[in-house]
């Protein structure tokens, strides 16, 4: 059964902003025929220290051994955005006897260009079976976890984003996800020191301030040209 095409079988449990770490979880439970139950956790965050990667965790738990596929991908509209390179095979031109990166996109819409790179790091709880798919097999109530990166990169950066997008990835896979997060954490407490407190600010308004902190500091990097909006990853309006 694809989780895509049986959306109303998922229950969103929770989705959570952590402002302190910069990271977005979401809990959801995925009901299968028979009252099989699958329950996955998404944690995603930009990284602070390497601009231009998004990482997320994927933690599978099943209630009975079950084995899934997973595939990595990116969902954008079709309406306002054309494929203006292709790639095939090889994509990090023979560096690697298997190569690593799963997709990579090289989009245009009447504004600018945009290059992304997507990949399942290999210290993941998965198994590759062809390129972009790969197989999970779980045990009952024991979970499961899948790492993936996507880099974007933006013409303004590059003429040939879609090249440079490989390039980033490669750059975060050879950090890899624990040490990425672990920096990236690291960064977001070295920031938060320069927290603003208002001496008789009520609660709410202490609230309001650091909200408006946490956006405009994920808004801007000492080596990058763009960022984050707000909301940006949240999908709040």
């Amino acid at each position: 059964c694809s989780i895509l095409e049986n959306s109303d079988c998922i229950q969103i449990i929770s989705q959570s902003l952590d402002m302190k770490k910069a990271e977005l979880t979401t809990t959801m439970r995925y009901t299968l025929p028979g009252e099989i139950q699958l329950d996955i956790t998404v944690l995603q965050f930009a990284s602070k220290t390497v601009p231009g990667i998004v990482a997320q965790e994927l933690t599978f738990t099943a209630s009975i051994p079950l084995k899934i596929e997973y595939q990595p991908k990116i969902f954008m509209p079709k309406e306002s955005l054309s494929i203006y390179a292709e790639h095939d095979k090889g994509i990090s031109q023979g560096w690697y006897e298997e190569d690593p990166i799963d997709y990579v996109f090289a989009l245009e819409s009447d504004a600018s260009r945009l290059g992304v790179a997507v990949c399942v790091l290999k210290q993941s709880e998965a198994t590759k079976l062809d390129k972009g798919k790969y197989s999970i097999n779980l045990t009952a109530h024991k979970c499961a976890r899948v790492w993936t990166m996507a880099a974007m990169v933006s013409e303004l950066y590059h003429f040939e984003p879609h090249l440079e997008a490989i390039r980033v990835l490669q750059w975060g896979m050879m950090h890899g996800y624990l040490r990425l997060k672990d920096k990236h954490e690291k960064a977001w407490s070295e920031i938060w020191k320069s927290r603003i407190r208002v001496t008789g600010a009520s609660v709410k308004q202490q609230e309001l301030l650091d909200t408006a902190l946490y956006y405009l500091m994920s808004n801007v990097s000492s080596s990058s040209k763009t960022g984050i909006p707000p909301f940006g990853l949240t999908q709040c309006h």
